[in-house]
């Protein structure tokens, strides 16, 4: 080959790959710029150049830390999510980044996931609204929206080699439906998940990426690999997976190798360096922009008061301006406002939460009455009970912290440290009753309410909680939120709860399409706060419901003493056409704001792909003719008008049957008792594909202790974040470590056995 045209090669190969942690490769001679990707979702994770590690994880310039998605999914307000990504777009441009990694619309399947903080909902109707709007607010100012996990990432236990299996039906109806929402609201690009579906790898799945996002939907973005989310990059390639991030550097190696050996034609990589060349065009030259970060901070703290929800409120909320107010617990010092893990933003402004209830109470005193670390302490304890007899209200901050909610590890159970609950029964005890401030990122247990007088929950807010929950607290604004995810009355009633992090190879969804809400509905369980509950400081009635395919229409009444909002819900219960479906889903809502006796028309439309159901039969989605119910109301289970409407559409094949599917869903899920991973046995030859975890079964003996050593570090830290890294394979660890295609194989030598031949390549970075 001309010498000339070899370069050419690799440079094109390059693109294929970043360029750093956080930076594309430029190639001069096809006219193709370096684009720049940052997290987070909830604000932005720009890296300080000087400050660059491997991890990607040092040194974040300060930016707006926003509510984050789990909040803003318990907002149901569009108009928020477009003006917030609208901010995001603008300290995006203002840090020269054009890439943002963002929204991640995957569905809360599970309460104990740690990563539910970053996602939306449990239904894929509201998470694609709002991620939809989101994008458009981000990409107005010129930066690309990066929407991820595609898909069916629910887990972060051992997120790197589990698959999920999943059915066609409820792969295509619940968990793509967010994804072709955000796809064809113009999102620039798309990240894949680490795991499998199916069997198959998210980076490598050819369905995925080219039959369904590209074929089916007309996505014409980037595709690109989650951080280090590779595991065959010629097969990635092959399926359409455009850039893989961060830098490798023996990508371009592995590629013509594949190329010479004709597993990989060199059009198939032509064709993403060709889309890699058009969305760097359009994106990498935007401009910088200049933004208000006092105005950011500003919206930041209006957004997170439509995002609190008013569990419970036996009258006790809103205090009175000027009352006395004694605040306990350490979250109110250090209050929990977002998740960990690579999402966490180095906020430039954070409320002091305790000088913004002084500024609206009298605050005649403050106590811990808990340690964060769920140590036990009599003398906080004590110190609390004597703090809470000096006011005629307290206020106690209960919750979670980073280290529960946070990437690459789920929670163990739905339980708030025992500490906290001592607390709440020692004030009990004592004749006090306060009102809880709930900080959690996912549905938590609160068996323990009875012994309070409130819960106000806060789903991470951001750096404006503190002014907003004053403001809450005090009436100066009426808490509108509402529930984005289920709180069962105990974890145990999850459909997913006997086997979800059993098995690190497998994670089988055998509760089917019936995800959340419409699990509970199907199998009759009750459930401690439903979805899409949330009190108000005012009460509302509803009227006159009329259905047709076109919409449905009905009104609301303010019959309350405040001004205040209202999101009003609409559910449909299709008919049985020989599918299982739910007893009902939710078709749409609308969130209505009323002075006190005002009374107003609300109008919502009907998304006719909301009333299919995806036929494994036909291929495709189909819409039944029948008598569809309509449910209009205040949660899923506060329904104060019930209706009908006629849909025109196919005739059922097999109407009745569906009834019977659905019981043998709920019979399968009820009956689960998940079998006990594979013992291992024997020792393993390593190859670039074996998790980190299987190196205690290497063939060498220094593999053996490489494992033992680095399992040592990840346990002494306790992180769950570095935990995961156990679940790494070898090509992803190597990448980390910024090896060659030379060292990558020696490394894989020594774990074989092959000491000094793998050593000299580690030195040398040759092959022999």
């Amino acid at each position: 080959m001309d010498e000339r045209n070899d370069g050419l090669t690799d440079k094109k190969l390059a693109l294929l790959t970043g360029r750093d942690f956080w930076n594309s490769n430029a190639c001069e001679e096809m006219g193709i710029p370096s684009v720049r990707f940052s997290d987070g979702p909830h604000g932005l994770r720009v890296q300080a150049e000087q400050a660059s590690d491997n991890l990607g994880l040092e040194g974040a310039v300060p930016a707006t830390c926003f509510p984050t998605l789990a909040a803003l999914g318990c907002s149901w307000d569009a108009e928020l999510a477009r003006g917030m990504g609208e901010r995001l777009g603008e300290e995006a441009a203002g840090f020269g980044v054009n890439v943002l990694l963002g929204p991640g619309v995957n569905l809360k399947r599970n309460p104990l996931c740690g990563r539910n903080f970053e996602y939306l909902s449990e239904d894929e109707l509201l998470a694609g609204t709002l991620a939809a709007e989101y994008i458009r607010g981000v990409q107005s100012k010129g930066v690309a929206c990066c929407v991820k996990h595609f898909a069916v990432n629910s887990r972060e236990f051992a997120r790197t080699v589990v698959s999920s299996e999943v059915s066609e039906r409820a792969l295509r109806e619940v968990y793509l439906a967010p994804f072709e929402r955000a796809v064809k609201a113009g999102a620039g690009a798309v990240m894949t998940a680490y795991n499998r579906v199916n069997g198959v790898y998210c980076s490598q799945n050819e369905q995925l990426i080219t039959g369904i996002l590209r074929g089916e939907w007309g996505f014409d973005g980037i595709v690109v690999s989650d951080w280090t989310g590779t595991y065959d990059r010629a097969a990635g390639v092959r399926a359409g997976e455009d850039i893989e991030m961060p830098s490798c550097r023996f990508t371009v190696d592995e590629l013509k190798k594949a190329i010479a050996e004709g597993r990989l034609a060199e059009a198939e990589a032509d064709a993403c360096a060709e889309r890699i060349g058009r969305f760097a065009c359009r994106y990498a030259n935007t401009g910088r922009r200049v933004f208000d970060p006092a105005e950011h901070l500003a919206f930041a703290r209006e957004a997170a008061k439509k995002c609190a929800v008013l569990l419970k409120n036996e009258g006790a909320l809103p205090i009175n301006k000027g009352a006395s107010v004694a605040v306990l617990g350490a979250l109110a010092e250090r209050p929990h406002i977002q998740g960990g893990g690579s999402s966490h933003v180095n906020a430039q402004v954070v409320d002091d939460v305790i000088h913004c209830l002084s500024e609206k109470f009298v605050v005649t005193a403050c106590a811990e009455g808990y340690r964060t670390d769920g140590r036990p302490s009599k003398r906080l304890l004590e110190r609390a009970l004597a703090a809470a007899k000096t006011a005629e209200h307290v206020v106690l901050f209960m919750g979670l912290t980073e280290n529960d909610d946070a990437e690459g590890g789920d929670r163990k159970d739905m339980f708030l440290p025992e500490c906290q609950t001592v607390l709440l029964n020692v004030l009990a005890a004592a004749g006090i009753r306060p009102a809880v401030v709930l900080c959690a990122g996912s549905a938590v247990d609160t068996s323990w309410d009875g012994l309070c007088s409130a819960v106000l929950y806060l789903p991470l807010t951001g750096a404006g909680t503190g002014g907003a929950l004053a403001d809450l607290l005090c009436g100066d604004s009426v808490p509108c939120g509402k529930l984005a995810q289920t709180f069962p009355l105990r974890y145990e009633d999850v459909a997913c709860a006997q086997s979800y992090s059993k098995d690190p190879y497998i994670c089988r969804h055998k509760e089917d399409i019936f995800v959340g809400y419409r699990w509970f509905d199907a199998a009759g369980l009750p459930v401690k706060y439903p979805f899409g509950h949330g009190l108000s400081y005012a009460s509302f009635e509803y009227s006159r419901l009329s259905a047709t395919e076109s919409g449905v229409a009905f009104r609301v009444k303010n019959t309350g003493g405040v001004a205040a909002t209202e999101v009003a819900q609409v559910y449909v219960s299709q008919p049985d056409s020989g599918h299982a479906v739910a007893v009902r889903k939710l078709l749409g809502f609308a969130k209505v704001t009323l002075a006190p006796g005002e009374e107003q028309a609300v109008f919502v439309p009907i998304d006719r792909q909301a009333l299919a159901i995806y036929s494994e039969e036909d291929g495709g989605f189909v819409t039944y003719a029948g008598r569809y119910g309509i449910a209009v109301g205040s949660s899923s289970r506060d329904l104060r008008l019930h209706g009908e409407m006629n849909v025109n559409g196919a005739q059922p094949l097999r109407p009745g049957e569906g009834a019977e599917q659905r019981r043998r869903i709920i019979m399968q899920v009820k009956s689960d008792t998940p079998s006990a991973p594979a013992k291992e046995r024997g020792r393993i030859t390593v190859n670039m594909y074996t998790p980190l975890t299987d190196l205690k079964r290497a063939r060498g003996l220094c593999g053996r202790l490489i494992y033992r050593i680095a399992d040592m570090y990840c346990t002494s830290k306790k992180q769950t974040a570095l935990l995961t890294f156990r679940y790494l394979t070898v090509r992803s660890a190597m990448q980390f470590a910024q090896f060659n295609l030379a060292q990558a194989h020696g490394f894989i030598d020594i774990c074989n056995g092959r000491f000094f031949k793998g050593l000299k390549k580690i030195i040398t970075k040759r092959e022999e």
